[in-house]
């Protein structure tokens, strides 16, 4: 039920990012689309800043079971917030299969699921390595990292649509190797 339960969240996050992503940069023009992907990125994030401490408070005020409740109703508020948000029509234009777009993505896709390893694992188990430890306030971790990541969005956002992605990529996944080699040897919270 577990395994069932996160692939269908995994494919909700999925389709919303897909469909967000791309309302954004309907709303906002191709040339803007690195600020329109950092606005979602921020938004994602900002949740996990605000949603481990949150998720941890409710956990111990009214359970597993209200905490899910409470994790259920959210994205439901969220479909009733977007009814009012205006319409993109779809653009117009030569429909490509997915099979040629892949063939042309694949490169750079892997190096995001390369990078998504690193964030899904310190996700996973970030608060659990403080919980063996003994260390205090195992949600402030994920906290962290959310707010450093929409600081960071606020301040570069544009880099990619003035530098061009690549440079900002590299520069990004040395700084997330750093980031990882610091938390390894962290000797406490």
């Amino acid at each position: 039920m577990l395994i069932a339960g996160r692939l269908l969240l995994g494919l909700g996050e999925s389709l919303t990012m897909v469909g967000m992503i791309n309302w954004g940069i309907g709303l906002m023009g191709p040339a803007r689309s690195g600020k329109v992907m950092a606005l979602v990125g921020m938004g994602l994030y900002g949740a996990f800043a605000v949603g481990g401490p949150l998720g941890l408070a409710l956990l111990h005020g009214i359970g597993f079971a209200g905490l899910m409740s409470v994790c259920s109703l959210l994205p439901l508020l969220g479909l009733v917030a977007i009814c009012w948000f205006p319409a993109v029509a779809p653009q117009a234009g030569q429909c490509e299969s997915v099979w040629r777009i892949v063939g042309r993505i694949w490169r750079t896709g892997a190096v995001v699921g390369l990078q998504g390893i690193g964030f899904a694992v310190l996700g996973a188990f970030f608060s659990l390595y403080f919980l063996s430890r003994g260390w205090p306030h195992p949600g402030l971790g994920l906290t962290f990292f959310g707010a450093g990541f929409v600081l960071v969005r606020l301040l570069c956002g544009n880099l990619p649509d003035r530098i061009g992605g690549t440079q900002v990529a590299i520069a990004s996944l040395g700084v997330e190797a750093c980031g990882q080699f610091l938390l390894w040897l962290a000797p406490g919270p």
